[in-house]
């Protein structure tokens, strides 16, 4: 019942703010389900996200909702949401506070984050502190550079207080003519010790149509896994886009089979620097072993 009350709501929000064209300044909604095959076992999860910004004079309105069902290396089913009001100084500083949490069949929290940030055409940084709870917090950084028109590199810092270390993650982005690329370097994740080295991509064959193609490799002795994918998208209309990929993630010796869909409708340029890297983290989890984890 609260998934499907949090999501209405998120509909709403979107569809209230695109009746008002001069305060939508975002939006997001799409719906991603994929399929595996372990070795004759059959399992699914699936992700319905939605992300709206509404500006008005100053003053910045966000909310990023999802609901997770996910039944691959454990079932569950759970709600993620952050709703949060900032305050923009000046077009490049942007300072605010939200409520955060996830409720479901994981360990359920309620939270806050207070965000700042600073960006324009050249860098981006921005700084992000969440409570978990009463007793655990993640802090992270975010920064960004435009080393060429073409080319942004990336720099994501995730420090959890009950983590020894902090998850880091190097990227470059590259967008030029039909051509969009991406490569990221994860020194650690949540779920097992070893870095991960991955790239995705797509070709505009033309304006509806588009290839993607993506590959990772794991880069730790003691946990041996690769993932590819190849995939295409097709634009139903202005702003929505359906793409489908089919691809294989070996985990030391066992295969994975993984068929993917995606429905998505955005439209708009996000103005938090935080939650543009979060959303480019999971887009980056779709062809990643990382997957195969509810998180």
């Amino acid at each position: 019942m609260l998934q499907k009350l949090t999501l209405t709501s998120m509909i709403a929000l979107i569809a209230g703010a695109a009746s008002a064209e001069d305060g939508l300044n975002y939006a997001h909604l799409s719906y991603d389900y994929s399929h595996f095959d372990i070795e004759n076992d059959e399992r699914s999860s699936g992700r319905v996200q939605g992300v709206a910004e509404y500006t008005f004079g100053q003053f910045l309105l966000s909310a990023d909702i999802a609901s997770i069902q996910h039944d691959v290396i454990i079932p569950v089913d759970f709600v993620e949401y952050a709703v949060s009001a900032s305050y923009m100084a000046s077009p490049e500083m942007l300072f605010g506070a939200g409520f955060t949490g996830v409720d479901g069949d994981i360990p359920a929290w309620d939270g806050y984050e207070v965000f700042g940030q600073y960006q324009n055409d050249q860098f981006a940084v921005a700084l992000n502190y969440t409570s978990i709870d009463d007793d655990d917090a993640l802090t992270s950084l975010y920064a960004e550079y435009a080393a060429a028109p073409e080319l942004r590199l990336g720099l994501d810092v995730q420090s959890y207080t009950y983590l020894d270390d902090p998850i880091s993650t190097l990227s470059a982005s590259y967008d030029a003519g039909p051509i969009q690329a991406r490569g990221y370097y994860k020194d650690s994740n949540l779920w097992f010790d070893g870095a991960l080295l991955g790239a995705r991509g797509s070709y505009d064959v033309n304006e509806t149509f588009r290839v993607t193609a993506a590959v990772e490799k794991s880069l730790d002795d003691n946990f041996d896994a690769q993932t590819y994918a190849i995939g295409a998208g097709y634009q139903v209309t202005d702003g929505v886009w359906l793409d489908a990929s089919a691809g294989q993630t070996t985990v030391e010796t066992t295969d994975i089979t993984q068929i993917q869909a995606m429905i998505s409708f955005e439209t708009g340029t996000q103005t938090r620097v935080d939650q543009r890297f979060n959303q480019l983290s999971r887009d980056d989890r779709r062809s990643s072993v990382l997957a195969l984890f509810p998180l």
